[in-house]
């Protein structure tokens, strides 16, 4: 199991937000801080920089690549007493 980061900069939250017309305006916003509170990601892919195919084969690599511990194994190490 991975976690993947997915980030995109507020103004262009807003932007998308406005453009959808099915959000409350302000929700980007309220919700910018929290998604990411817990901040520990295996890959991180920023959808305003990358198209969804290159942000999928950035996540793809990562998975074909070997790593020693994961976010997730990282988070139960926190969580665990």
């Amino acid at each position: 199991m991975i976690f993947v980061g997915i980030y995109c900069p507020l103004e262009e939250l807003e932007r998308r937000e406005k453009a959808r017309g099915d959000r409350k305006p302000g929700q980007a916003r309220i919700q910018f801080e929290q998604v990411h509170a817990q901040a520990l990601y295996d890959v991180k892919v920023d959808t305003s920089m990358l198209s969804p195919d290159a942000c999928a084969a950035r996540v793809v690599s990562y998975m074909q690549s070997e790593h020693d511990i994961s976010a997730f194994a990282q988070l139960r190490e926190l969580h665990l007493p």
